[in-house]
């Protein structure tokens, strides 16, 4: 029979944990720099003579500036100057539903 003393000293005995090895390696990570298959699929690049279907009124315009963002995901952009004077901003990335081709514009 156990004595009172056996019984807890058995119920506070720390626990060992017996875990596999291979959960304390280092896991290696993708690189956090611009990969080569994110790489953007341009439409419009500086000095494109352009024109847009919907708004023929703007007249023609000239791509004056294009941004690109760094990180995944994010944002190309072309800033155009029309005939009529004004400068219009696009997102210049086929594979974005919103590109500029998409709405209309089209190279001359």
């Amino acid at each position: 029979m156990e004595t009172y003393r056996q019984v807890i000293s058995l119920r506070f005995m720390p626990f060992t944990y017996h875990l596999p090895q291979d959960l304390f390696k280092v896991q290696k990570r993708p690189p956090l720099f611009y990969n080569i298959d994110m790489r953007k699929r341009l439409f419009l690049k500086v000095g494109d003579r352009v024109n847009h279907l919907g708004n023929l009124d703007w007249g023609a315009g000239m791509v004056i500036e294009e941004r690109h963002s760094g990180l995944s995901g994010g944002f190309c952009m072309v800033r155009i100057l029309f005939d009529d004077g004004n400068e219009r901003s696009f997102i210049n990335d086929l594979d974005n539903s919103h590109c500029c081709f998409y709405a209309g514009m089209r190279i001359l």
